[in-house]
């Protein structure tokens, strides 16, 4: 393997979570939104001590778990960026489910995938915790609710299950570095979602 890496390292975690509907779900076309925003309502409802207060203006804000996921900013990682850089890319990755069907019926199993990088790992449980949250509160166009049953890691290990609510550990770390060094030629990407690619602050 070289050591010549010309890119800097990384971890990431890869975590499949399971779920079941209670009610059939009426998703968009393009669930990522849905479930993406879904998700940082729920967290924020279930964890801000000051609600309806602006996050830059809390006395909390660089240390509370909500914005580091979902409105991180260089105060919040205590670093100095230019001006430019002040909206930091959201340390996680929500792939939403595969299915090109706009509606999952009542007791279907279905899934998502959650990436996880870096330090945002030891926030797994704040995930999990949300998700079973948002399960109550329901999803999609009418509200649906759902249940998490399970979570496994990149290597199918299940690390929680409704019957325990217990987090056995983060499961296996990927890195950056040891994924790219295998790459032995030139790789394509296929975008399923839309997509907006900026160079220079030009789209």
């Amino acid at each position: 393997m070289k050591n010549d890496f010309p890119y800097p390292d990384f971890t990431f975690n890869l975590y499949t979570f399971n779920l079941t509907a209670q009610e059939d779900l009426f998703l968009p076309s393009y669930k990522g939104a849905t479930f993406r925003g879904a998700f940082g309502y729920a967290l924020r409802k279930t964890i801000c001590t000051l609600p309806g207060k602006i996050c830059q203006e809390c006395l909390l804000h660089t240390t509370c778990v909500y914005p580091y996921i979902f409105e991180p900013s260089p105060e919040t990682f205590k670093i100095n960026v230019p001006k430019r850089f002040q909206d930091l890319p959201r340390p996680f990755v929500l792939r939403p489910p595969r299915t090109k069907s706009r509606r999952i019926l009542k007791s279907s199993p279905f899934n998502f995938e959650l990436v996880l990088v870096g330090k945002t790992t030891d926030y797994l449980p704040y995930f999990i915790f949300t998700f079973n949250e948002l399960g109550k509160f329901g999803l999609g166009k009418k509200r649906g609710k759902f249940d998490l049953i399970y979570v496994t890691d990149s290597v199918g290990n299940q690390i929680y299950d409704y019957k325990t609510h217990v987090i056995k550990d983060t499961g296996k770390v990927l890195s950056w570095k040891e994924l790219v060094s295998e790459w032995k030629s030139p790789i394509t990407l296929n975008f399923i979602n839309p997509t907006r690619l900026k160079e220079e602050g030009k789209l």
